[in-house]
């Protein structure tokens, strides 16, 4: 019973929406009730809280404490258990920026399995970009495709990859790939948006996300996206009213800084740019890291506050 608890999380986490995650962890925690030494399950629990605590519209500080917690749990429990070091791993990388120690993991993961889809994805999206690998990054991505082929979450974020390593015909290509397998995924919308910002076509961008929304975060990444397009094709009045925007749905949801901070970068306004970095930073936004490797973010690069920023993430430039 308690396996088929663990199963149910696994259909739950699959979905990837923040309500989905909820219940794959509140089946985890039953399958430990029933079996408490059941190692797979608290790696499973560490492994969807830091799903939430990458998911745009969660504060890092509520859920990735809680995936630490339960992978070190999983790993005491069966130290040979490749998704507990790649779930400890994946929350060293976003929210400790402790990037020796996760490579460590990610390294054993593999030794145990290097047939796990989702290793390859968190290897590929929060580690190797941020330590300035993005080429690898894109090779991890492409494995992870490869073991799951109709992976929602590997073939949407194997557009970022392809973005940060500055392919952005090809990102293009892959998030158009993930649009197809589910129109309704906010990230893969939001994916194809920015390929299609960055190859210049800033109408198409708007006009993607202009169709009604489904859910909250549809709503605010669409929100971003249409931002970044106005920001990149010079319309800065059009762009300052989506960050309006942001601000006004942070009132009653959370909103991560990096977002404001990258339109503001590509509207070469550095110092507000900063400011919202620097929350970012104040509250572990995991998505921070990116920094590194981010087009939008390439405005600041010359700044000396960004080789500061990066340097207190333990990162060099």
């Amino acid at each position: 019973e308690a396996y088929q608890l663990y199963l149910k999380g696994r259909y739950h986490y699959a979905k990837r929406a923040k309500d989905d995650m909820f219940k794959a962890i509140d089946s985890y925690k039953k399958a430990i009730e029933l079996d408490p030494n059941f190692a797979l399950a608290y790696a499973a629990t560490a492994e969807a809280y830091n799903s939430i605590g990458k998911n745009p519209s969660a504060a890092p500080k509520d859920s990735i404490p809680l995936a630490k917690a339960a992978a070190t749990r999983a790993l005491e429990l069966d130290p040979l258990l490749p998704e507990a070091h790649s779930a400890l791993a994946d929350s060293l990388t976003i929210y400790d920026w402790n990037w020796a120690e996760a490579e460590s993991h990610f390294k054993r993961a593999f030794e145990l399995d290097p047939n796990i889809s989702y290793i390859h994805v968190a290897y590929g999206t929060s580690f190797l970009p941020a330590v300035g690998r993005p080429e690898e990054a894109v090779a991890q991505l492409e494995r992870a495709v490869e073991l799951e082929p109709l992976s929602l979450i590997a073939n949407t974020v194997a557009s970022s990859t392809l973005i940060y390593a500055r392919h952005y015909d090809k990102a293009l290509a892959q998030a158009q790939k993930a649009v197809e397998l589910d129109p309704d995924f906010p990230l893969a919308k939001h994916w194809l948006g920015t390929a299609l910002i960055l190859t210049g076509r800033y109408d198409e961008a708007i006009r993607a996300c202009l169709q009604p929304a489904h859910d909250p975060l549809s709503e605010w990444l669409c929100i971003v996206t249409i931002g970044h397009a106005y920001a990149k094709s010079g319309k800065r009045a059009e762009a300052e009213k989506e960050i309006a925007k942001l601000r006004e749905l942070g009132k009653t949801m959370y909103i991560r800084p990096y977002y404001i901070a990258s339109i503001y970068a590509a509207l070469d306004e550095k110092d507000k740019a900063f400011e919202e970095l620097e929350r970012s930073f104040n509250e572990k936004d995991c998505y921070l890291g990116r920094a590194a490797v981010d087009p939008f973010m390439d405005p600041l690069r010359d700044d000396p506050r960004f080789k500061d920023l990066l340097k207190r993430m333990n990162l060099s430039q």
